[in-house]
């Protein structure tokens, strides 16, 4: 359907993963510079306002050590795997934080069991980048309540921005407990962020190349992962 609309002039808004299939997203991204439309991935994480408040806290601030966690009870999709149904959020925040694709990945699986045509599983991605900053990143549809956490430790301090707790974005000093320091940022649904920048970019009429490589970036992190758990499936 995006190509479709690519090739016809038409602005398309498409969720995350841009694909699942590397040469498709590469593709696309073709043809959003051929056509001059836009073409915007909607990871919804980097449009939450107390994320792009995280990250502007973070500038200049690395390596980070980073952990993400996310997850529900479910769901159990019988089309596509967590790694491809919550990792796109993870990976996606880790590469816009540290501003590179990972030049290390590496992915395991802790649990997999089948539900009717579906499958219940966790697994575990871990990134490392030439900058020194590495990521841990958790990802289940095994959970009894919805996760999203992601955690940045510097040198001296600990950022976290937790999308279900009250306080979604707070900072504290490395090794203290219970010194946290909330910190303010605008609330508004991601979404709408998501809706309202590709309107102007309509309105621009003209395509982000650095957008699209980035989001066929996190479409290869991810085949890269899918690769990793393939391997070691067939190695149990």
């Amino acid at each position: 359907m995006a190509h479709y609309a690519l090739s016809h002039d038409i602005p398309v808004l498409v969720e995350k993963p841009l694909t699942m299939d590397v040469g498709q997203a590469r593709t696309l991204g073709a043809l959003t510079l051929e056509h001059g439309v836009p073409l915007v991935v909607d990871h919804v994480y980097l449009y939450h306002p107390a994320y792009r408040v995280l990250r502007s806290e973070l500038r200049g601030k690395g390596p980070f050590r980073i952990e993400s966690s996310a997850g529900n009870d479910g769901p159990y999709r019988p089309d596509t795997s967590v790694l491809w149904d919550y990792g796109p959020h993870d990976v996606a925040m880790c590469m816009d934080l540290v501003g590179e694709t990972p030049t290390h990945v590496s992915a395991r699986r802790l649990d997999r069991r089948g539900i009717g045509a579906a499958v219940a599983e966790t697994i575990q991605l871990h990134l490392e980048f030439s900058t020194g900053d590495k990521a841990d990143i958790s990802l289940s549809n095994q959970l009894r309540n919805r996760t999203r956490l992601l955690s940045i430790r510097t040198g001296y301090e600990l950022f976290v921005f937790d999308d279900t707790a009250e306080t979604k974005l707070y900072r504290e000093p490395v090794g203290t407990s219970g010194r946290r320091e909330p910190i303010p940022f605008v609330a508004e649904p991601p979404l709408t962020v998501a809706v309202r920048e590709f309107g102007e970019a309509i309105v621009r009429r003209r395509s982000n190349v650095k957008d699209t490589n980035f989001a066929t970036d996190v479409v290869a992190v991810l085949a890269r992962c899918a690769a990793g758990l393939r391997s070691s499936a067939s190695h149990d």
